[in-house]
């Protein structure tokens, strides 16, 4: 126990650095953003020490992997009963959110709102899917269409289409359990019974998915283009390592690129699926931080990365696509 606490303490400081926000698109206007102003910065040893963490955090969390207890019988059957309800209730807010999403006028993410004459239509096929996956009402051909949505999106727009890859893993997953509460319409057809075979893949690949998009949002907004994230810090002054603790040496840009490893680390851990709990309680705090400042819009983007963190940590890493697997003979 003493050993999860230290080292959720320890995730918890090195991803302070993220709260510089975790989708600077939403609130910077490309247009004035001053290129290549860093190149005076050490950026090689910057991300040599940064490599270094990153290396370390993970072998100290697949040690924890290893040798942490692992939970006994009864409560893994206690989680399991408990799936039917939490899985119909991330469904509801995702749909709530697709919802809200067409309805402010954007697609997955804020800055997926322009797609030409194609925009009316893939808001109100959006706002569809989530109407029945809030109603519960056919939720796997929901699914099956918000997986194509996600295509033509990806056509349309790679990059964006890319940094919204929940998405992809959130049709998937729908795809597989479909709506086992709540539903207003739940016909029992032989789909229910093929499909629930495979429910044992159904959270590796929430897990999966999230943990590449965390990984592609922190090379394309910080790593690959800081230029975006320093464009953010001249409006909203967050590198706190000056402001507050007074450590001069720690300019903006060094702020920006441990930002960006963060949170590429944070999603690689969820990728390997160890120590998934304590992953998420560092992820859900980084993302809840931004709210007080930032408001509404905040919010809005990030009700499916809440709903889904939420998820990882009541069911941790799941038993497949992970780096360590479990011992058999563990209680």
């Amino acid at each position: 126990m003493l050993k999860k606490i230290f080292f959720s303490i320890f995730l918890f400081f090195l991803a302070v650095p993220l709260w510089a926000d975790a989708h600077v698109k939403w609130f910077v206007n490309e247009n004035l953003i001053e290129p290549k102003s860093y190149l005076n910065e050490n950026a090689a040893l910057y991300k040599a020490a940064w490599l270094f963490i990153a290396l370390a955090i993970i072998s100290f969390g697949i040690l924890l992997e290893k040798y942490l207890p692992k939970a006994k019988k009864d409560t893994l059957y206690k989680l399991n009963a408990k799936k039917p309800y939490v899985f119909s209730l991330l469904q509801i807010i995702i749909g709530a959110f697709f919802v809200l999403a067409s309805y402010n006028g954007f697609l997955f993410s804020n800055n997926l709102n322009n797609f030409g004459i194609f925009t009316n239509l893939l808001l109100i096929v959006q706002a569809l899917i989530g109407i029945l996956f809030v109603l519960g009402a056919f939720a796997r051909p929901a699914s099956f269409v918000l997986f194509f949505l996600w295509a033509i999106v990806f056509l349309l727009n790679p990059i964006g289409a890319a940094e919204a890859l929940w998405v992809l893993g959130v049709s998937l997953f729908f795809l597989i359990v479909g709506r086992q509460m709540f539903a207003f319409s739940n016909p029992k057809t032989f789909f229910n019974k093929i499909f629930l075979t495979y429910e044992k893949y159904s959270i590796p690949i929430l897990r999966i998915f999230l943990g590449v998009d965390l990984i592609i949002l922190g090379f394309t907004e910080k790593l690959l283009r800081p230029e975006l994230a320093l464009a953010f810090l001249k409006d909203h002054p967050w590198n706190f390592m000056q402001n507050i603790f007074g450590v001069w040496w720690y300019s903006d840009y060094l702020f920006v690129i441990s930002a960006g490893f963060v949170e590429a680390l944070l999603g690689l851990v969820f990728v390997l699926g160890i120590v998934t709990r304590i992953n998420a309680m560092v992820t859900a705090t980084i993302f809840f931080i931004p709210l007080f400042i930032m408001g509404p819009k905040e919010l809005i983007g990030h009700i499916p990365h809440f709903a889904i963190v939420a998820t990882l940590l009541i069911f941790g890493s799941g038993s497949k696509f992970k780096l360590i697997k479990q011992h058999k003979n563990s209680k």
